[in-house]
């Protein structure tokens, strides 16, 4: 098998969670929307939504309802820094220097990948959601350039 690499900018197909009781969760909806950017340079961003995410009435992001804000919320994740890749263990490590989670600021988020058909597919260790232990799969498909 040659060099892995995942260098390069991925567009989110699908996410889902299983959680330890069974339970199944597509947080981002069945047509999620992301990307999840590696440079050569070591750094990441990850970004993913829900695209039915309702606009605050307002139109002030900072007048927003608890509502609205919880949708909001509920609904995105949005992650920045550098990364280290141990193809041998099937690893990605993210460490974490932005987010809006402030709870995964200075972490290191460590996912199982694999490569699948073009596909990168990544595995989250588990996690607490609601009260409930979760790991979820969010599969990446390389993005088009848009420009040459």
């Amino acid at each position: 098998m040659g060099a892995v690499s995942v260098v390069g900018t991925w567009r989110l197909v699908s996410s889902e969670g299983r959680s330890s009781a069974g339970d199944v969760s597509r947080p981002y909806g069945d047509g999620p929307v992301g990307l999840l950017l590696y440079g050569a340079d070591g750094y990441m961003s990850a970004t993913l939504m829900r695209p039915d995410r309702p606009p605050f009435a307002s139109g002030d992001r900072l007048r927003g309802t608890l509502e609205e804000v919880r949708l909001a919320s509920e609904g995105f994740l949005a992650y920045c820094g550098t990364y280290d890749l141990d193809a041998s263990k099937g690893l990605i490590v993210h460490h974490v220097t932005a987010a809006d989670f402030p709870n995964i600021v200075g972490t290191d988020l460590v996912r199982r990948f694999v490569m699948e058909n073009g596909y990168l597919a990544l595995e989250t260790q588990p996690v607490l959601r609601a009260g409930k232990t979760w790991v979820f799969r969010l599969t990446w498909a390389p993005a088009p350039p848009l420009r040459a």
